[in-house]
């Protein structure tokens, strides 16, 4: 079933992506702005911190590092800046990628006049309310001071010239991709008195300057590079996220682990590339950093992405897949606990690794502890070591924790392979052969291969699921395996993806203190929502095609609950509710949740998993990381998730988990 919650919007792409291309970044950050007596100075920023991020996911991403140009403090000044972008797009070549990134303050000037303003280049009265944008270099005073010539502002004017010569250097299949972690406008007064903002409401401009317009204040974002977004064919493409809106402040955050300040922008933006994969969009991405930010502030920032094709894939696809991983949140002289657990599809027995907190993959890695899954609960787990772990006051923000081998008791997918071809079916037996938890049978099977004729070739394959050939999983469309390594390898992960699914179904658990109900109320034409005797069937629950239903949930627990859902579609498709209104929604006591969910196909037996829990749950580990799971011809679904590590979503080594209470609504869509 294609879900429509009538306040949720995500749109997913996915795009073919291209071979690598050199990738370029330009880093600027400044944190210790100088403090001069007798002038009112910048205030000092985490922008070091954000530094460090930004340089350790760019190396993440496979950035050499003679391709990175940085400017911390006393470095960021308008010449150097001007200097590193012609030493940037000196070395560019035509279809490379380019990174900036900024984090410092940024604020709003007089739009500046060329004619009167000689120190500073490429600049023009171009600003509608009479006021340009500017990043603020190390030397740029917070003030107008007499004779000052704008010498130590970057101008958004600057900013665009340098980025359009870029962008022609890199060509119509070069990328440009800008972060800018500042603002030009709000004040620190707003919200807690202790609130860093990158930016100020103060103006730099003389006090008797009167802007050469008569137009209302522009709704710029908050610091607009007034950048030039034609999807011209001869210039790479430009994609530009932006701290906040133009009315609003770009606030620092303090990580409550590591203790240390970092730009709201470049900490989300860094966390939701970590919980991307390679097949995602800018798109996607912005989806993500917007829903931390609005969560994280209660909607009183959201940050802007501005760009030419938001549907592009991230590196223009070369983006490296961070392996899920959990974070240590405890740790003694041998245990540690870590931020996952059964809803994340951890058992009591999993083997886990200790890696450096910069690890991306385990493989070819050495683990520096080993340990055992001694006790799980749906959001945490603990793990016993075999050797001590070190002390310190760092050293749980050192490492990160990767599941090594799952003790669940693999599942069992009977597999049938239907094709007329020898070879072919030869070649299919082979791929499945090692795979412990596929057994090939020929009755009493849960999916079948068939051949197909695809654009008039044979030997293409489908798998359905059961024997009536009438429902393709996860609605596949035809593949040609036959002596196609890389299509037979996308074929087996593909099923091994849905197994994990099917593993999901059977997640039921049950926590005494965690008490909800739920009601389901078929909806009429006019949009009244009634129960209605007639849509259930010998007791099963059915809807038409295009049919809408109220869904009600009551908290009828005596403590606070929170709510997900999860839809697993008559296909197979996995789905998480992620949109801020349905991912984990709070419910106290007594409390209801309603919304209301459009049915649509695939036909079939669809079923819905409400999870509660007493704590907000991140599930983003369960999503299979680099893999787009959207149905074809979708054009609207939900962010689609199957993690690897959902292979044994039960009560941990079969005892009660607790903390959790999972119930299942099933129903089925009819044709109408």
């Amino acid at each position: 079933m294609k879900v429509k919650v009538f306040f949720l919007s995500i749109f997913i792409s996915s795009i073919i992506s291209v071979a690598a291309q050199t990738k370029h970044a330009f880093v600027i950050a400044i944190s210790d702005y100088p403090q001069i007596p007798g002038r009112e100075n910048w205030t000092k920023l985490s922008s070091k911190n954000d530094y460090d991020l930004v340089m350790e996911m760019i190396k993440r991403q496979e950035f050499q590092q003679g391709d990175i140009i940085s400017l911390l403090d006393k470095e960021a000044t308008v010449e150097n800046i001007e200097n590193s972008f012609e030493k940037l797009i000196a070395s560019s070549n035509s279809g490379d990628i380019v990174y900036f990134h900024f984090s410092g303050h940024g604020q709003q000037i007089a739009d500046v006049n060329p004619s009167k303003n000689y120190k500073s280049k490429f600049l023009k009265p171009d600003e509608r309310d009479g006021y340009d944008e500017a990043l603020v270099t190390y030397n740029a005073p917070l003030k107008f001071e007499n004779d000052y010539q704008y010498q130590d502002h970057f101008v958004d004017d600057q900013m665009n010239y340098y980025m359009n010569r870029l962008r022609k250097k890199i060509g119509g299949n070069g990328q440009v991709i800008a972060v800018f972690d500042c603002c030009h406008s709000g004040s620190a007064t707003r919200g807690e008195q202790t609130m860093v903002v990158r930016g100020s409401n103060i103006i730099c401009a003389p006090t008797d300057y009167r802007p050469e317009t008569t137009s209302e204040k522009d709704s710029s974002l908050a610091f607009d590079a007034d950048f030039d977004y034609s999807n011209s064919s001869d210039m790479g493409k430009l994609t530009a996220f932006f701290g906040c809106k133009s009315d609003q402040v770009d606030r620092e955050i303090k990580d409550e682990k590591t203790n240390k300040g970092y730009g709201s922008l470049t900490y989300y933006f860094i966390k939701a590339m970590e919980e991307l994969g390679p097949n995602s969009s800018y798109n996607n991405l912005f989806s993500k950093i917007n829903e931390q930010m609005v969560l994280g502030f209660q909607n009183q920032q959201q940050p802007e992405v501005e760009g030419d094709n938001l549907n592009q894939l991230i590196f223009k696809g070369t983006f490296i897949d961070q392996k899920p991983y959990y974070q240590i949140t405890y740790a003694s002289y041998k245990e540690l606990n870590i931020n996952g657990g059964s809803l994340q599809g951890l058992s009591v027995g999993d083997s886990v690794g200790i890696y450096s907190s910069t690890t991306i993959s385990t493989k070819g890695q050495t683990a520096k502890y080993n340990g055992i899954v001694t006790q799980v609960e749906p959001y945490s787990a603990t793990i016993n070591l075999n050797t001590a772990f070190e002390s310190g006051k760092d050293a749980e923000v050192k490492y990160r924790a990767f599941v090594t081998y799952s003790s669940a008791p693999p599942m069992k997918l009977k597999l049938n392979i239907n094709v007329s071809s020898k070879s072919l079916k030869k070649e299919l037996e082979t791929l499945f052969a090692n795979e412990k938890a596929i057994e090939l049978v020929k009755t009493d099977f849960e999916y079948q291969i068939v051949d197909s004729v695809y654009n008039g070739k044979s030997d293409n394959v489908v798998v359905f699921l059961g024997p009536n050939k009438q429902t393709a999983l996860r609605g596949m469309s035809p593949r040609a395996v036959k002596g196609n390594a890389m299509q037979a390898d996308s074929l087996l992960q593909f099923i091994k993806q849905s197994m994990k699914t099917d593993m999901f179904r059977k997640l039921e658990m049950e926590d005494e203190s965690l008490s909800f109900e739920y009601n389901i109320l078929p909806c009429t034409s006019d949009g009244n929502c009634i129960y209605d005797s007639t849509k259930f069937v010998n007791g099963n629950l059915r809807f038409d095609e295009k049919s809408k239903f109220q869904l009600i949930i009551k908290n009828t627990g005596n403590k606070r609950m929170y709510g997900n859902i999860i839809d697993i579609d008559p296909t197979n498709v996995l789905s998480w509710f992620t949109k801020s209104e349905m991912k984990n929604f709070e419910l106290l006591p007594g409390a209801e949740k309603k919304m209301k969910i459009t049915i649509s196909k695939p036909y079939g037996v669809e079923q819905m998993k409400i999870i509660a829990t007493d704590r907000p749950v991140d599930f983003s580990s369960l999503q299979e990381n680099g893999t787009s799971l959207t149905r074809g011809g979708d054009t609207n679904p939900l962010l689609d998730f199957v993690d690897k590590s959902v292979n044994g979503t039960r009560s941990a080594g079969g005892e009660d988990a607790t903390g959790a209470t999972v119930k299942t609504l099933t129903f089925e869509i009819m044709e109408k």
